[in-house]
């Protein structure tokens, strides 16, 4: 189960701090970064099984970082039409990355994921829920975590954890 942690200009105004693991099928072959695509530039790793990946860097105008989280499939669901991975890259090159994400996360074509969107102009989050209609929002400056449920999800016992966690770093 992955986990990200973002810190939102909690070190200075515009910063973006992300923590990341990826840690769902360790045994899933995958690349170390190296460039996706070459206009507009995304960097990250790849997926060597859907050709995808959970975290892609873009460094060509203003940088962004677009990730990936999975969540638990709902039981009986009918495999996805299209790797989730691939929609970090589609988002990430996107002129208008939420824009993207909006269309496409109503798509149907995804498993149960959230892709999370972080820029010194904008920070939000996108959850395709697979049981219900897709939800998200822009993500408030401070510390955040998620993992498999909802941003900063108090119900999620991980989460909270780690939301204890890192409210002790501010005090």
């Amino acid at each position: 189960m992955c986990t990200v942690l973002l810190g939102r200009d909690v070190t200075g105004p515009g910063e973006i701090l992300i923590a990341a693991n990826r840690d769902e099928n360790r045994a899933r072959p995958s690349d170390p970064p190296l460039v996706l695509l070459d206009s507009p530039r995304l960097v990250g790793g790849r997926d060597r099984v859907a050709g995808g990946t959970w975290l892609a860097v873009r460094a060509e105008g203003r940088t962004h970082i677009t990730l990936l989280l999975n969540r638990r499939p709902l039981p009986g669901a009918p495999v996805p039409e299209r790797s989730r991975g691939l929609l970090v890259i589609d988002v990430a090159s996107a002129p208008d990355p939420r824009a993207a994400a909006l269309a496409e996360a109503e798509s149907g074509r995804y498993g149960p994921c959230t892709l999370l969107h972080a820029s010194r102009q904008a920070c939000w989050w996108i959850a395709i829920p697979g049981d219900g209609p897709v939800r998200g929002g822009d993500i408030a400056p401070g510390w955040h975590a998620i993992t498999h449920a909802e941003l900063d999800d108090a119900d999620e016992p991980r989460t909270a954890w780690l939301m204890r966690k890192l409210a002790d770093m501010e005090e």
